[in-house]
């Protein structure tokens, strides 16, 4: 069973998310969409839940181990943003290794570098494709696995301290 995990409340795209969600699902059984976000959130995508049973997971109130949990045991990151200046879910995801769908935005190109898939914002059409190839594609999934989990150690905070320490150092 292929897990593709949607992390957040700011600035997530929930409407295109759900027209993916049901394409995806009309087309392929094998797949769960799990969601982790507010109440408030989730509670607009309640009947999704109930129209695809076992097949969409909403999930609130997580300590950070359940969380980490969900991230390491998922196959996919599917991230559709309205806008983004900066992304933790992303980072989270590309630490746990995983294969990254996102909206293609300046941000979102900064933190992933060439590791990501990058779907032009509102393109349901490209979500959708992007995700199915990624589902059907093993080898796929585990080569941007990899690249993802090399770019994230990019941002590893023994390297940045040691770069902001040179960087004041320099200034001084």
């Amino acid at each position: 069973m292929i897990h593709i995990l949607t992390v957040g409340n700011w600035l997530r795209d929930y409407e295109c998310w759900g027209e993916v969600v049901r394409q995806v699902l009309c087309l392929r059984r094998d797949v769960v969409f799990d969601v982790i976000a507010n109440s408030n959130i989730l509670k607009g995508l309640e009947h999704y839940s109930r129209e695809f049973p076992g097949q969409v997971n909403l999930l609130t109130g997580l300590s950070d181990d359940e969380l980490l949990n969900w991230y390491q045991t998922a196959s996919i990151l599917f991230l559709p943003l309205k806008d983004a200046i900066a992304n933790t879910a992303l980072l989270e995801g590309m630490a746990c290794a995983l294969p990254v769908v996102i909206t293609d935005l300046p941000a979102t190109r900064e933190y992933g570098g060439d590791s990501a898939i990058y779907v032009t914002l509102g393109k349901t059409e490209q979500y959708i494709e992007h995700l199915v190839h990624l589902i059907d594609d093993s080898a796929l999934r585990t080569k941007m696995s990899t690249a993802s989990r090399q770019t994230a150690l990019r941002y590893d905070w023994l390297l940045i301290a040691d770069q902001y320490r040179s960087l004041y150092e320099d200034l001084q």
